[in-house]
């Protein structure tokens, strides 16, 4: 037993220059997976901190290789407005009803509410407004192109119309889609305005939107949203609007 353990080959042992690689390596993996993230708490108003910019720009092809930057531009410090659809149905005998997703109160579990979010953007992305049939004639081939990502749309928006009329039995369906702002951070701290705030909700026509200032008075209560030239409706649960529900929706 003695010889035996012996002769047993001892383990190998890197040696320090190998350490030091290693300790190398590990640090610029673990420095590419934290730039990402510490890319957007720099982030303000005015531009990305240039404490962070030259590392992300040096990382940039192992982080992109390695897919460490997804998921931060959605759930980032400052989130653009997400979108809502809101249904309108009209009865046989007069009667009417209005609801709308997503809604994390009607929805449960957790995963339905996120199918219905992800149908309400999803509609909002296909979006293709109308426009003047003359631009057919000055580029068809660019007329082609927005004829066929309207038809998409309109498929997308009668399915979910056709849902649920055939859901509710009721005899017309209207699909108006809402976009939910977020409030500047003047309004929250000044106004004390609420995430829930009726006037961040905006009805979005069909056409294409009203030009606004980048200021958004109607955020600050210097001017409504009406004479923002938006149709703006409280939109906070469909449980809070008469005869609203929260169902699954099926495109």
């Amino acid at each position: 037993m003695s010889r035996l353990a012996t002769d047993s080959p001892s383990p190998w042992t890197p040696t320090k220059g190998v350490k030091i690689v290693i300790s190398v390596l590990l640090c610029l993996h673990l420095l590419a997976v934290l730039v990402e993230p510490l890319q957007f708490f720099s982030q303000s108003p005015r531009g990305v901190s240039e404490a962070v910019s030259p590392v992300r720009r040096v990382m940039a092809p192992y982080s992109e290789f390695a897919y460490f930057n997804h998921g931060y531009f959605f759930f980032a410090p400052e989130p653009g407005p997400s979108h809502l659809v809101r249904a309108d149905l009209i009865y046989d005998d007069g009667g009417s009803a209005t609801l709308q997703f997503p809604d994390k109160d009607a929805q449960w579990p957790r995963l339905l509410y996120h199918r219905h979010f992800m149908l309400s953007e999803f509609l909002h992305i296909l979006h293709a407004p109308p426009v003047d049939p003359a631009v057919s004639a000055e580029d068809p081939e660019l007329f082609q192109n927005w004829r066929r990502d309207r038809n998409r749309f309109l498929r997308v928006r009668d399915s979910f119309a056709a849902h649920l009329k055939d859901k509710h039995q009721c005899s017309q369906v209207a699909i108006t889609r809402i976009e939910h702002a977020l409030p500047r951070h003047v309004d929250v701290l000044q106004r004390g305005m609420q995430l829930d705030d009726p006037a961040l909700y905006i009805e979005l026509p069909d056409g294409p939107p009203p030009v606004l200032d980048e200021q958004l008075p109607y955020a600050a209560g210097t001017l409504s949203p009406q004479d923002a030239g938006y149709n703006s409706r409280p939109m906070n649960s469909p449980l809070a609007v008469p005869g609203g529900t929260g169902e699954e929706i099926q495109p």
